[in-house]
């Protein structure tokens, strides 16, 4: 991500709450809420060097679960998918759609159940925290 200074003074810094991820996402929504350009390009790829076990991506996606629920608890957004039983089935028919593979099927699904964990957890903690 590249940001012009100027803009991330004015919009602040990286919002400390969001310590296992979506860091980026509340970034860009603020700048975007503040009126600023933000400019996505599907041209552009990123690689991550480097490997995971299922364990680690188990664990990336309960972090990632839980971000999601925190930054739509933060915005008051309504994201009510990600919570539905249903969810990892979905998920994991998107995923066969683009990769014709019963193994990446079968991880996506894994990996979906443990994001919606990730979420519904947050969503408790947050709401006894109200």
């Amino acid at each position: 991500m590249l940001v012009n200074k100027v803009s991330l003074i004015d919009i602040g810094l990286y919002d400390e709450n969001f310590v296992e991820g979506a860091e980026d996402v509340d970034l860009l929504y603020r700048m975007h809420l503040a009126g600023k350009k933000v400019v996505y390009d599907p041209e552009i790829e990123v690689f991550h060097a480097g490997g995971y076990s299922v364990e680690e991506w188990k664990g990336k996606a309960y972090r990632d679960g839980y971000s999601i629920c925190k930054f739509n608890f933060k915005y008051g957004l309504k994201s009510g998918l990600i919570k539905l039983p249903i969810y990892p089935i979905l998920s994991s028919v998107y995923a066969a759609l683009r990769v014709a593979s019963f193994k990446m099927l079968y991880y996506n699904f894994v990996l979906a159940k443990w994001r919606r964990k990730g979420y519904k957890d947050a969503l408790r903690d947050l709401k006894l925290r109200k």
